[in-house]
Order: C-alpha cells, then structure tokens, then sequence
C-alpha cells in the first residue's frame, strides 16, 4: 500500500508541475516522456456522475489483478466538464459516492440491521442468481480496493463483519453485542433463565426465520445437508429448546445470523475484496483495528484535527491566519465539524 500511495503522489505532483509556460518554454517534452512512465504504473479509471457504479463495473469487473494492484488514479466529472488532478480527493470521494450508492435498498445487497445501532449487514438473497452473486463480488472489490489505497468507506458494520473476514466462526452473544444489542441481551437471558424450564417459558423452536418484505422463510437449524434450505410445509416440525438444549442452540443460532444465512453473499463478497488483500494480512489486526482501517474514525474532534493538520505556503500553526481559523471551528457543532472535513477530504471520516 505505500508503494502504491507513493507512485500515486509522485505521479500527482508531476501533473501539477506541468504547466502551459512548460509548453512554452519547450520543457514539457521530457515532462511528458517521465509522466508517461509514471502513468504506466498506475491504474486510471474515469467515472461518469450519471452512473457512477454502472461505469465502475465496467472498468473494473474482471479486470487482471496486475493491473487492480497498480496504485489508483481516478478521473470523474471529466463528461460533466470537470477538470481537475487526483491528488486522493477524487478518490475518496469516488468510493464515497460509489458505496453510498450501493448501500441502498434498491439493490437489495444490504440492510439496517437495528434501529438502535443503524450497522449495515448483508441481506439475505434466497434464490440466488449469477447475476446477484457478481453484484457481491464487486461491491467486495471496490472495499478491495479502497482498502488498498488507503482510502475510508462510509460505512458502519458490526464487528462480526470482521471477525468473519479473519475467518471466525462466531458462536456467543458477546460477539454480536454492538450490533444486535436487544438480540444478544435476549440470547443472554435464556442462558441464564433459572426459574423452570425455557421451554415453558421462552416458547423458542429450534429454527432460523428470515423474514423478507414478501416471504417468510424458516430454517431448521439441525437440518443437515450441504446447502441451506428453507423448510416447506411437508417438513417436519422443529424440536423445543430446553434447558438441555439451549446453549448448543445460542451458539447456532448466532452462526446461522452470521454465517449461514448470508454464506454464499459473504463468500462472493470474499471473493472481491480478497482480490488486492491477502487474507493472511489481516492476521495483523484485531477486529477493532481491521473496522477501523476500512471505515476510519468518526469521532471527529476540533482537538483532533488540530493535531493532524499540515500547513503549506509558508503558513504554521503560529500563522494569525491559521489561529483565526482555528478559533472560528473551535465554535463549530460536530456536525459542522464533519462537513468541513469532508469538504478538505472528501470524508467526513478520520483515517
């Protein structure tokens, strides 16, 4: 990754150096001859604003990895009559739009999973298409390659998300606290119910439901095959659980949340975003780190972006002009404070 940020910057800050008085003067040739090499080692792709993901698929899905894992220039507007150089803003602000787009209920790819916490999961797509699971692969590619070029998403998963992209099979309620809280709290109190048996009290049946805007589905959670599907109505009915039961059927059930049910759109998400990221790099993160490094930090401070802030034209922190700057967002709402962050950054996240 910081090969590729690298040649990305050296390619940026020779675009910028190209001037109209080079033209002049006769300098841009030699110019040219290195930009030309610098643009053979990176990725461009130009988006259109009209059809930002249509335009994305086409000139990224199957594309050779050689060619994914070169660092990334973006050119978007350009048919809207914008102009500009990529400096990481187009970028950010491309994959911003990009996810943002895909996030939404039209595509039937994800879902709010709790009014509470308002995380994203993936929907569940029974019966599934060729065409659904290439739409998975690719929304795994672009975090892929956001990720890879050390770009945030505007995104809020659970840590289970992570935790399964490190390969964990989650099986107790501790592990779904954040995003499923009144889930995991419930989970809870029928492991430790001791007033009688849960079976008399709880009612719970040994099955996985999904309910869909048009369709119920159910699953029997002991039902064994190599492939999930839903019961029928020629299906036996599922058994209780009981006391004796009941720890076996929590660490099921949280497996069918977060494994079973969404398997195989997990599985072609994997197979997107493991395009420019290896696997075994994300041995090197705890979930917290991996969530992260891909969605940045959202809690944005004044204090915060104080520290990290770079001046340039001859302007330091010491500049009257910076310190009036600084006193005016010291009055800024948290709000505001993101706005003025995204509008530098195209995030309104911290990285």
């Amino acid at each position: 990754m910081n090969k590729a940020y690298g040649a990305s910057n050296a390619a940026s800050r020779l675009l910028a150096q190209t001037t109209f008085r080079d033209t002049l003067t006769g300098r841009s040739e030699n110019r040219s001859q290195e930009l030309g090499k610098l643009i053979k080692s990176y990725f461009v792709i130009d988006i259109s604003r009209q059809g930002i993901l249509v335009d994305a698929y086409k000139q990224l899905w199957r594309r050779p990895k050689r060619e994914l894992m070169k660092p990334l220039k973006v050119r978007m507007g350009m048919e809207e009559g914008e102009e500009g150089v990529d400096h990481g803003g187009v970028q950010q602000e491309f994959f911003r739009i990009a996810v943002v787009e895909a996030l939404k209920p039209r595509y039937g790819l994800f879902t709010v999973i709790d009014e509470q916490t308002k995380m994203n999961w993936l929907c569940f797509g029974y019966p599934y298409s060729r065409a659904f699971l290439d739409q998975w692969e690719f929304v795994g590619l672009l975090f892929s390659l956001a990720v890879y070029n050390g770009l945030t998403l505007p995104v809020n998963f659970p840590l289970a998300f992570y935790l399964k992209l490190q390969g964990r099979k989650l099986s107790c309620p501790e592990e779904i606290q954040d995003g499923w809280p009144a889930l995991a709290k419930g989970l809870r109190s029928l492991l430790e119910w001791s007033d009688g048996d849960v079976a008399d009290v709880f009612h719970r049946t040994y099955e996985y439901v999904i309910e869909m805007p048009e369709k119920k589905f159910n699953f029997d959670m002991l039902a064994k095959g190599p492939t999930i599907r839903p019961m029928t109505d020629g299906d036996p009915s599922p058994c209780m659980v009981t006391n004796e039961n009941r720890a076996q059927y929590v660490e099921d059930y949280i497996f069918w949340l977060t494994g079973m049910s969404v398997s195989i759109e997990f599985a072609a998400f994997s197979r997107g975003f493991f395009t420019c990221i290896s696997p075994q790099s994300l041995t090197f993160f705890t979930a917290k780190e991996l969530k992260q490094l891909v969605e940045g930090t959202q809690d944005v401070t004044v204090e915060g972006l104080r520290k990290i802030a770079q001046y340039d034209g001859g302007y330091t922190t010491t500049h009257p002009t910076i310190q009036d700057f600084w006193r005016i967002v010291d009055d800024f709402s948290p709000n505001q404070i993101k706005s003025l962050l995204e509008f530098v950054t195209a995030s309104d996240r911290l990285p």
